[in-house]
């Protein structure tokens, strides 16, 4: 997962640390260079359910942080895979 990771943020991931989640998503504390920087939510998919929950909850916390709300976290990357 690390690499991928990685890849995405464009630097250095040095750890991965579940700390949250449900039946819907699960959230993880994500390390750089030795210092906790982002958290990660993966979400569950399942082949009976259309929705997408990404794509929704990326883009409306996208929405928001570009109108000036910083009160979300802000959304730096998202990743089907």
């Amino acid at each position: 997962m690390c690499p991928a990771l990685a890849r995405l943020l464009n630097q250095n991931v040095s750890g991965v640390e579940r700390i949250g989640g449900g039946r819907n998503s699960q959230i993880y504390k994500l390390t750089v260079d030795g210092t906790p920087r982002f958290a990660l939510k993966a979400y569950f998919r399942h082949a009976a359910d259309n929705r997408d929950r990404l794509a929704t909850e990326f883009n409306s916390f996208s929405y928001l942080w570009s109108n000036g709300f910083r009160e979300i976290p802000q959304p730096i990357v998202a990743d089907r895979e």
